[in-house]
């Protein structure tokens, strides 16, 4: 493992535009996020519970991640992914995104594409006035605008597009939504465009989908049971392909760069069979049960047809990703912690592979797990100290007592990044949001 590297910081108004996509025209982006999906969903994978022939297609067109670690929850990994940055520097309060952080919607909105995002917000939306475009999305469709009356995402769901609330009786709205993606690509086939699609599915409430036996749109209230999860998880794969298919359909394939993830584990309380084990769902924890999430990648002659890579993947690495590839300007005036994953995905040579991921969690909200972790594809260290071999321990069940002697360097160097995390994480400029460090500032100044 190599020494640790400082963060990069970007300097507003710089567009790095990589000779690998200096084309005549850029390529377009979609990101998908499915909402508590672990990686044992996708038979892809190794899932023997579900069936997720989209994804596994997509995964045989492209290149499939084995490491790819989320933050344990939602709203700290929608922060994360889509600032590039550790909770510790902007994460505030649970359902909440600090709006005067810049996010990849911005970078690719200054590269000149144009921008949507469409799904779950959960973002505060009207409470502080952050709308979608405020993040530099030129048009939404989403549930969960605002805490006030947020509605059903599912059966009659209430949804917000382009800032004016809709209510659908007998829709659905994984549908509504995916209807929304499907039209914004029509739209801007011959732009470059990115569309940021954290999807509603499969997250509770489990209720029945369009293609359950049981599904009835006239009912007033759907009906609530674990065992609709397996079709809800099978219908998001279906809704992605739809999608997928517009894009080839449009003839978009060499165009366009798709990525496929989700934003932690499966919800506790289900329970998975994958590789021939017993999965429990472990949203909310920080070992491999709520961290450890899928990740795919699809760009005809970009991305190297059924490759499977074992790098390291931090969800900080997609802002970077985004920039390098839109080249579109990033943050003057903050650090940004992730790195372009461009290089990995067309098997560059001189690719400067990560040595580990990091997670600083407090949610701030219930109560949950709270700390800190670095890894690599190997071994885990714990802020507390724990430390795990999760290469031969996935489920972490037995905390080693000491070092191996072949993975001593490793383990120091991995204590040294918490360690280094954790000094940074303490400095009153990083636990603050750059708005509320700026408001900070000129009270100082007033008190003087």
């Amino acid at each position: 493992m190599r020494n640790i590297k400082k963060p990069f910081t970007v300097a507003f108004g710089l567009a790095i535009l990589s000779c690998a996509v200096a084309d005549a025209r850029k390529p377009n982006i979609i990101l998908f996020m499915t909402d508590d999906m672990g990686i044992e969903c996708l038979s892809t994978y190794g899932a023997e519970t579900y069936k997720t022939p989209v994804l596994d297609k997509l995964a045989a067109q492209g290149m499939k991640f084995n490491h790819c670690y989320s933050q344990p929850l939602c709203t700290p990994s929608r922060v994360k992914i889509m600032t590039g940055r550790y909770n510790f520097r902007n994460y505030t309060k649970f359902k909440h995104l600090d709006p005067s952080q810049m996010t990849f919607g911005h970078v690719a909105k200054s590269a000149g594409y144009t921008t949507a995002v469409c799904g779950k917000w959960q973002l505060d939306g009207e409470q502080d006035g952050s709308f979608a475009k405020n993040f530099g999305f030129d048009s939404h469709c989403l549930w969960y605008f605002n805490h006030k009356n947020y509605g059903s995402r599912y059966l009659h769901p209430k949804l917000v597009v382009d800032n004016k609330s809709i209510e659908v009786k007998g829709g659905y709205g994984p549908d509504i939504v995916n209807d929304f993606a499907l039209k914004f690509i029509d739209t801007n086939k011959e732009k470059p465009f990115f569309l940021y699609y954290p999807m509603i599915l499969p997250h509770f409430p489990f209720e029945a989908t369009p293609d359950s036996k049981d599904w009835d749109p006239k009912v007033s209230k759907a009906k609530k049971d674990k065992k609709y999860y397996i079709d809800m998880v099978q219908y998001a794969d279906k809704l992605v392909g739809k999608v997928v298919r517009k894009i080839d359909s449009l003839g978009l394939a060499d165009d366009t760069l798709i990525m496929f993830t989700s934003d932690n584990g499966t919800m506790r309380g289900l329970h998975s069979t994958w590789r021939g084990m017993d999965f429990p769902g472990g949203k909310g924890r920080l070992d491999n049960t709520g961290c450890h999430v899928p990740f795919i990648v699809r760009w005809n002659k970009q991305v190297k047809p059924g490759s499977v890579s074992d790098h390291l993947v931090d969800f900080s690495d997609f802002f970077a990703t985004v920039q390098e590839i839109t080249g579109g300007a990033g943050p003057k005036d903050y650090t940004v912690d992730g790195r372009s994953m461009l290089g990995l995905f067309r098997g560059d040579d001189g690719y400067q592979a990560r040595t580990y991921t990091y997670c600083h969690y407090d949610p701030k909200w219930g109560t949950p797990e709270t700390g800190q972790f670095a890894r690599n594809q190997s071994y885990k260290v714990y802020g507390g100290g724990s430390v795990y071999h999760v290469a031969e321990d996935y489920f972490e069940k037995s905390p080693l007592k000491k070092a191996p002697e072949s993975g001593a360097k490793e383990l120091e160097a991995l204590r040294k990044v918490v360690e280094q995390m954790k000094s940074e994480g303490s400095r009153p400029e990083e636990k603050l949001s750059r708005g509320e460090a700026a408001g900070k500032k000129k009270k100082a100044k007033k008190k003087r």
